[in-house]
């Protein structure tokens, strides 16, 4: 914390503090310090669409991020035809020190491995160029899994998933050699077995070298979505999901079928599901990160335009919504943050025992949002427990997935792809 932070977004600006605007979109990478004040900045990438989802400090005090570009000059140095991933190493000032360009589709998270190499979750619509299968045909994604080195060369790669859509949000490398890997899935063929109905979350895990060890579907007869997962300290896994289903592996449900819920899915090293619980109103609420904290519980930020259920203190249209969990899923306390706009909550960070950093964007420019630079900003919240807030605003630019990362630890980020999902960024 002490360190300051470091934020990866999408921007169109070339004013009011975002400089080196290369074309239509770019990476933007902003190092603040504790106080929220910027260092520094960049902008990456070429004339045309260049769009993070997710990064990561690494080791040397760098960072690697992902995402996707369909630009062929300026900093991309490496590209083949229409989008594909985007892949790029900084150093600790921002500088580029390498970039590959991989596959036919969207990176969606990536992790630092052991050897100091990197694991990509991603997606893919066809075999071709570094894509050696697929499982379903050219309208459809696979997961596509690449392990690369420590300069970005893919070493092995796997495609995963039925003849549906399947799309990844968050990968993570187990504390043995392997990884797990989180998202949805409309397929019930080929590597999927059994589907609950709509999108079901689907949890695969891997070992080193991308073999599947197992797989698990969990949902209901409507749209479930995981967004993120992480491993707990028990050898178990912890995932952030998005449910619209009241049967199935869901015991409730706050809204209509119309609504999304955040669920949170608790399972052993195995798998098998523990426990299980939705958090939310009567309106949609979604979950785009989960942390666990110090004490063993977990905290998860996401945005919810809920007035009723789990949600109270909503400033009009979608807030910030964070809350806290004890270890057995029991909702600790919540809070809702921003103005009478859109305000979308998308990553969080303990810093202290009851302190965090909270980051995503907002369209607000009045309750606890007190200046707007127009468009779209990331609004970067400092919340202790009772919530006393202070809060920074970066320039605008749209469409920021944030996520935010202590200069002496690690968090990461991912995004998703529905609807008040950031598709573009992070802090």
């Amino acid at each position: 914390f002490e360190g300051g932070f470091i934020g990866v977004g999408t921007s169109t600006s070339s004013d009011s503090g975002v400089l080196g605007n290369h074309g239509l979109t770019d990476f933007w990478v902003v190092k603040i310090d504790s106080v929220g004040k910027m260092e520094w900045q960049k902008s990456l990438g070429g004339s045309r669409y260049d769009i993070p989802t997710s990064f990561q400090q690494t080791k040397d005090s760098g960072y690697i991020i992902v995402g996707e570009s369909d630009s062929h000059d300026e900093d991309i140095s490496h590209y083949g035809t229409g989008r594909r991933q985007w892949i790029v190493k900084l150093d600790q000032l921002g500088n580029i020190q390498w970039d590959q360009s991989h596959g036919n589709a969207p990176a969606t998270s990536v992790k630092q491995t052991l050897d100091r190499g990197y694991i990509v979750a991603g997606a893919s619509w066809s075999v071709g160029g570094d894509v050696s299968n697929h499982h379903g045909n050219n309208r459809n994604d696979d997961f596509w899994i690449s392990k690369l080195d420590s300069s970005g060369i893919i070493q092995w790669e796997t495609s995963l998933g039925g003849s549906d859509e399947d799309f990844p949000h968050s990968i993570v490398q187990t504390s043995v050699s392997g990884y797990i890997i989180a998202g949805f899935t409309a397929s019930n063929d080929g590597d999927v077995i059994a589907n609950h109905g709509g999108q079901d979350c689907w949890v695969v895990r891997l070992d080193a070298l991308g073999k599947i060890l197992w797989q698990k579907t969990f949902g209901g007869s409507r749209d479930d979505e995981a967004e993120c997962i992480l491993p707990t300290r028990d050898g178990g896994f912890i995932c952030a999901c998005g449910s619209q289903s009241s049967d199935g592996d869901i015991s409730s449900h706050h809204g209509s079928s119309l609504n999304e819920d955040c669920w949170i899915i608790r399972l052993d090293s195995t798998g098998k599901l523990l426990w299980e619980k939705s958090y939310g109103g009567s309106g949609d609420d979604v979950a785009n990160k989960i942390k666990q904290l110090s004490d063993g519980g977990y905290v998860v930020c996401g945005t919810s335009n809920s007035k009723d259920g789990d949600v109270t203190g909503n400033h009009g249209d979608y807030d910030y919504w964070v809350f806290r969990l004890d270890s057995l899923g029991t909702l600790v306390w919540q809070v809702s943050l921003g103005g009478s706009k859109d305000d979308i909550g998308v990553d969080i960070v303990q810093v202290h025992d009851d302190q965090f950093i909270v980051g995503g964007f907002t369209q607000s420019n009045d309750g606890e949002v007190s200046q707007n630079n127009g468009d779209s900003d990331w609004w970067i919240v400092m919340l202790g427990y009772p919530p006393i807030i202070t809060s920074s605003r970066l320039e605008h630019f749209s469409n920021i997935v944030c996520e935010a990362v202590s200069l002496d630890s690690i968090w990461v980020h991912n995004t998703g792809s529905q609807t008040l999902r950031l598709d573009s960024a992070f802090f």
